[in-house]
């Protein structure tokens, strides 16, 4: 019976894996921030989205004392990103066909599919290192859900305010 408790024994990350995991989000928070101040995505309607990440970042950088192996293992098990970039390729082709005044929005919707495309990169790494790629890949994902959404959302607004003055 104990042997099957041992099985489910979480490792705690070490002081300077915590350290480490810690200056991913940091660094991403920065990311997060350019990207934003890049592009100018101050709209008052999308704006709460756009604390989504950073809320995900300093929520992992606060509880980074409390990851666990088990944890980072069963989190980033499975991913349905791929829907995502399935979506914006049909997506890209008929803002580019119904409106030209979307390059900002293209532009964006091309950023999240590289976002998306870097979390497929395989990096071997030796096992001990491999939950940095893991929450780094978890950073790419949460800015490109975050960015297609803020696509959807703002190509909305636009379309419905341009169907609304004809």
């Amino acid at each position: 019976m104990s042997s099957n408790i041992d099985h489910f024994k979480a490792t705690n990350y070490t002081k300077e894996e915590i350290y480490i995991v810690r200056n991913i989000y940091v660094i991403f928070m920065l990311i997060w921030f350019i990207v934003i101040y890049t592009f100018k995505l101050f709209n008052t309607a999308t704006l709460f989205l756009l604390f989504i990440p950073f809320i995900l970042f300093i929520i992992a950088f606060i509880n980074a004392d409390y990851f666990t192996t088990d944890i980072c293992d069963n989190t980033f098990q499975t991913t349905f990103i791929g829907i995502g970039l399935l979506l914006s390729i049909p997506m890209l082709t008929y803002m580019q066909k119904s409106d030209k005044d979307l390059t900002n929005i293209t532009i964006l919707l091309i950023l999240s599919m590289i976002f998306i495309l870097v979390t497929y990169y395989h990096i071997w790494i030796p096992d001990k290192y491999a939950y940095i790629w893991k929450h780094i890949k978890s950073c790419f994902e949460t800015m490109a859900v975050t960015l297609f959404i803020y696509v959807l959302i703002t190509y909305y607004l636009i379309h419905t305010n341009k169907l609304c003055q004809n």
